[in-house]
């Protein structure tokens, strides 16, 4: 079982932001209701859905996104976007669910409002969360006071008047997951994400190499999960999975052995 204190309910205010934040992202045309692509996502999601729904009083929703760079992002209220980028660039399955199983553990920990919270000292409302996101960096966003600006109880017209300008230069998708996290927000939602993606019975070593190779990749700096060094995060991975064998001791260490997350790319991958 997943070792992690769970509110009862989920923060409702934090169900009021990520709807908030979907409906502006419909309203710019950035969500991808069908595609192929669904065929690979899928098979990922739904043991993960399984064991990650119990657990937040929201059932995970994930969705395919357009976007000009790879990234997979969550946000309050169980929503989880991963653009079609990402498809391009992650090479296995079993990186992809690591990186979906990292960001499902900010929501279950309920990181992103805990630590917004934090830096404002006071209830946070959609837009405030929404600049927060676009700008990247908490404690800017805490010194410029941004719920000053905005009433939380109309603050639809204020996100999207405040992501506008931001959107013009980064993508929307990339913006929703791009939060400076704490360092031990990061390193948490690594362990919980890997004890979801075990009890799922999805490889979470496919987090390890995600976190190994991601300097040699295109989603260096844009990918939340890799906003920053890896090299403390994969000990502490690789320690937590010393640390229970029962748990971790049936999954496959060796990158080579890994699935090609797009079947007909796999020679390609193989080779590389």
């Amino acid at each position: 079982m997943v070792a992690v204190s769970v509110p009862s309910l989920a923060d409702k205010q934090e169900a009021k932001m990520g709807d908030q934040i979907y409906r502006w992202l419909a309203s710019q045309g950035k969500i991808v209701g069908q595609s192929p692509l669904y065929d690979i996502l899928n098979p990922i999601t739904t043991p993960l859905k399984a064991v990650a729904d119990p657990r937040y009083d929201a059932p995970f929703i994930f969705t395919i996104g357009r976007d000009p760079y790879p990234n997979v992002a969550s946000v309050p209220g169980g929503r989880v976007y991963v653009s079609e980028k990402t498809f391009d660039v992650i090479q296995y399955r079993e990186e992809l669910a690591g990186a979906l199983c990292h960001a499902v553990a900010h929501t279950v920990r309920h990181d992103y409002a805990s630590v917004a919270r934090k830096n404002f000292n006071t209830q946070l409302g959609a837009a405030a969360l929404w600049v927060l996101v676009m700008r990247g960096n908490l404690v800017s966003v805490a010194n410029n006071n941004p719920l000053s600006l905005f009433d939380p109880n109309t603050a639809t017209n204020g996100m999207i008047n405040a992501a506008s300008g931001a959107n013009a230069a980064s993508g929307a998708l990339t913006a929703v997951g791009s939060i400076a996290a704490t360092q031990d927000a990061e390193r948490n939602a690594d362990v919980t994400g890997a004890d979801l993606c075990a009890e799922a019975g999805l490889n979470p070593w496919g987090l390890v190499w995600l976190l190994e190779n991601y300097r040699k990749s295109k989603m260096a700096g844009r990918m939340e999960m890799l906003s920053d060094t890896p090299g403390a995060r994969i000990s502490n991975l690789e320690a937590h999975f010393a640390s229970a064998p029962e748990r971790f001791g049936g999954f496959d260490r060796d990158r080579a052995h890994g699935t090609p997350l797009r079947p007909d790319r796999a020679s390609a991958v193989q080779q590389q």
